[in-house]
């Protein structure tokens, strides 16, 4: 059976729609069936890509949820560590007061005795209750006859840390003198 061919081949292929016709029937298609698997592989990627997403927030609020549960502890090293600095300055600066009242022992001879009946004494507390453990201490010696607190405060920069002025005051405490001059002593002390 022979085959016939209606329209005409030259009318057809120098008409744009006829050229549009002939390239989407040959080219066309290819590219059509390239772009729509192009789609279904974005389409179906984005499932996996979506449980990719929900994974990662599900570890990200994990990780949130451990991080709030150590900030309270995080705080509480932190201010422990602010006190233990603290501390350790008083700790420095209570050697210094030591080591002067050491050397002030060691150097005034035992015929020497100071006037002073009263030490008043500025200091920090680093909470209510080591406060309140001292002013007992100080209470229970029998050389101190009365002491005052004359001011209490807050630390500006830390409030659990207060500053303090007391007022101690004590009895004279007479020289124990013995024997000034001995007569075995008296060329030792013509020499001097």
């Amino acid at each position: 059976m022979p085959k016939v061919n209606l329209l005409p081949k030259e009318e057809l292929e120098t008409k744009p729609f006829g050229r549009f016709l002939k390239w989407a029937l040959s080219y066309g298609r290819y590219i059509i069936v390239t772009v729509e698997l192009i789609v279904f592989l974005v389409f179906f990627s984005r499932f996996i890509y979506d449980r990719e997403l929900a994974d990662i927030n599900d570890k990200i609020e994990q990780k949130q949820a451990i991080i709030a549960s150590a900030q309270e502890f995080e705080d509480r090293f932190r201010t422990i560590q602010e006190h233990i600095s603290y501390i350790e300055t008083l700790d420095e600066d209570r050697r210094v007061y030591l080591e002067i009242l050491d050397t002030l022992e060691r150097t005034t001879p035992v015929q020497v005795s100071f006037t002073e009946k009263s030490l008043t004494l500025d200091g920090f507390a680093v909470s209510n209750e080591s406060f309140a453990q001292l002013l007992a201490q100080l209470k229970t010696v029998d050389t101190f006859t009365s002491i005052s607190l004359d001011s209490l405060t807050e630390d500006e920069e830390n409030e659990d840390i207060l500053e303090f002025t007391l007022t101690i005051s004590f009895e004279k405490v007479e020289p124990k003198i013995q024997n000034p001059v001995d007569s075995s002593n008296t060329e030792e002390l013509e020499i001097l």
